[in-house]
């Protein structure tokens, strides 16, 4: 008899254990679909970067800032990766532009590998985030 309770304490206690590992894994491992909108997010960023700094080469080489990210050629960067959209720009005076972004994700949720501390869209927030730079 003892025997018996024994076993089935065993095996009720393997089952819990069971459920709490099954339970602790649904909470620390990231679902495909957070981890494909990370990598998106991190595909924006490295995006804005480029469209920065193929923008700053145009208004070095052309001496005013171009109309719109199409007349671009250093970047082929200039549409969503999920939307296949065009990023938004505007010029807002001869020295300046908004350039605007859609993120999915908090930046805080990232862990970016890039050098440009400095891109206005590194540390962002959910959803449309615009940024004017000079």
């Amino acid at each position: 008899m003892d025997s018996l309770r024994n076993h089935v304490i065993c095996i009720w206690g393997l089952a819990v254990i069971t459920a709490v590992v099954a339970i602790v894994g649904l909470f620390v491992v990231e679902s495909p679909l957070t981890s494909r909108k990370i990598r998106s997010d991190e595909i924006r960023v490295k995006h804005s970067q480029d469209i920065i700094s193929a923008i700053a080469k145009y208004n070095t080489a052309n001496s005013k800032l171009p109309a719109k990210l199409s007349d671009l050629e250093e970047t082929s960067s200039i549409t969503d990766p999920d939307t296949q959209k065009e990023y938004r720009y505007r010029i807002i005076t001869p020295g300046s532009y908004e350039l605007c972004m859609a993120f999915e994700t908090e930046a805080g949720e990232i862990s970016f590998d890039f050098d440009s501390p400095t891109d206005p869209f590194v540390i962002h927030k959910l959803g449309n985030v615009c940024a004017n730079i000079s």
